[in-house]
């Protein structure tokens, strides 16, 4: 119950590797994601993102993710069963578009930071804290997004896998605990 309460009532950190991440490079990314999601990915600048659903022509869902701009390149954060859907979704629409994808999921560890305490601990963890919903900001090698996985508030961190155990020591030293995705 230690989990749950933090997550309702104070801070929890949350290990969410299995969600899909996917890069989206070259000139035409905006354009194509633009024109393949529900929301503005052209008006995005970097350190702001988004969450937005791919639809079949029918207009049903596809997938949702929550969507990263960065300075080179877009970040797709998936559920982990739509990953593999989406990336070959996207694929099959790169004609002669400026596009190229990366499915970064093996390579990166995901971390959530939820509860009403989450910006706290990620201040006294040394972390940016973006305000915007969707925003996100660097840290060291790793980012951190404002993108809740609970409802309530919470972040996404995003860092190379040989940082997770550090990052997971900084955030449980700032006064988070371990949590369930299932207590979420």
């Amino acid at each position: 119950m230690q989990g749950y309460e933090a997550l309702r009532n104070a801070a929890a950190w949350l290990d969410l590797a299995g969600r899909g991440k996917l890069y989206a490079t070259g000139e035409d990314r905006a354009r194509l994601l633009h024109a393949m999601t529900t929301n503005q990915v052209q008006q995005l600048s970097p350190g702001e993102g988004c969450y937005a659903f791919f639809l079949n022509s029918q207009g049903r869902i596809l997938g949702d993710v929550c969507l990263f701009c960065l300075k080179d390149r877009l970040l797709l954060d998936t559920e982990p069963e739509r990953r593999e859907f989406l990336y070959q979704h996207l694929d099959k629409y790169i004609i002669a578009d400026d596009v190229t994808l990366e499915d970064a999921t093996g390579r990166m560890a995901t971390l959530g930071v939820e509860g009403p305490e989450a910006g706290r601990v990620l201040r006294a963890a040394g972390a940016p804290v973006p305000e915007k919903p969707y925003g996100h900001a660097g840290w060291g090698r790793a980012g951190v997004a404002r993108a809740s996985y609970t409802g309530g508030p919470g972040f996404r961190i995003f860092a190379p896998l040989e940082q997770r155990q550090e990052i997971i020591g900084q955030l449980e030293a700032a006064g988070a605990v371990p949590a369930s995705a299932q207590a979420a």
